[in-house]
């Protein structure tokens, strides 16, 4: 049984409308959402933790372990933790207070697990008023209050993590700790965790599954959702000499980029199948190289 369900999810704006996005999520996995900005992942992930209400809600299904959000948003929400771009806690709170204020709205919300995981983070959180000056979250760096939000997340007994962009403003060392604790999490397949980042090359060998949204016009939508595997299985990118180049077909071509001395094409292998003669001049591509041609291109 599936973990996550998400079915005709769209919500609109004015100016935008997010449109019938569709995945699963089975115990386990860990979903990566990529695209570039603008073409709705914030919209995508806030509208799955029930911050927004949503467009054409009669077809829109979202349910966490058959708990559905349109029938149940207080249990739905229960069962989400989240770690956002925009730290969501008052800026003038301690994590002390954060953790003593936020913590009761969740059942079985781990105080001292989370001030465990503040000070393994280096994170100072003071609870008295008088010690709260040099412990505040504004006086936090980016990558401290990401930190915090973590802690935070860690400490409930969420099912799914809805995590945007939560690396960007880490470390190295802490960004490769981040990815080693979500891995462990959704290793007992209690959990999933759907994450968007611009990070595309730590995806590649984090995610099991990827959702790829692109921005059309005034609309978001699902361009590819499934394995890596899959998607670069799709694809290879062919490199040499015009003349070269030339002998495949512009039906299959997704997207060029023509340097003075090197010349490659992204070359759609459902499209065409590529001769023995060419196969030397072509390779795999990775999930940058496919995003890049295909975005340059607006292709689909």
């Amino acid at each position: 049984m599936s973990l996550f369900e998400c079915k005709n999810l769209s919500k609109e704006f004015e100016g935008f409308k997010l449109e019938n996005i569709n995945i699963t999520l089975d115990p386990g996995e860990i979903l990566g959402v990529i695209g570039v900005n603008g073409c709705g992942k914030t919209t995508m992930l806030r509208s799955i933790m029930g911050s927004y209400r949503l467009t054409g809600k009669e077809s829109t299904v979202l349910k966490i372990k058959d708990i559905d959000q349109e029938a149940d948003i207080k249990a739905y929400k229960k069962e989400t933790a989240w770690i956002m771009q925009d730290q969501p806690f008052g800026k003038s709170m301690t994590p002390g207070m954060i953790g003593e204020l936020y913590g009761a709205y969740y059942e079985g919300f781990d105080n001292e697990k989370y001030e465990r995981l503040l000070k393994e983070y280096e994170i100072p959180f003071a609870t008295d008023p008088k010690n709260k000056v040099n412990a505040e979250m504004q006086k936090l760096s980016k990558g401290q209050q990401l930190r915090v939000q973590l802690a935070f997340a860690l400490s409930h007994e969420a099912s799914l993590y809805v995590l945007d962009e939560p690396t960007g403003n880490l470390d190295v060392d802490f960004r490769d700790e981040f990815y080693k604790t979500m891995r462990e999490m959704v290793s007992d397949e209690k959990h999933s965790v759907i994450i968007a980042s611009h990070i595309v090359e730590e995806l590649e060998s984090f995610a099991d599954r990827i959702l790829w949204l692109y921005r059309d016009g005034e609309y978001g939508r699902q361009r590819f959702y499934g394995s890596i595997d899959e998607l670069r299985d799709r694809f290879r990118v062919a490199e040499g000499d015009e003349k070269i180049l030339a002998q495949i077909p512009e039906s299959a071509v997704t997207g060029k980029r023509f340097g003075t001395n090197n010349k490659k094409i992204l070359v759609d292998t459902t499209k065409y199948e590529i001769p023995e003669e060419l196969k030397e001049y072509c390779r795999m591509a990775d999930l940058r190289e496919i995003m890049y041609f295909i975005e340059k291109e607006k292709g689909v």
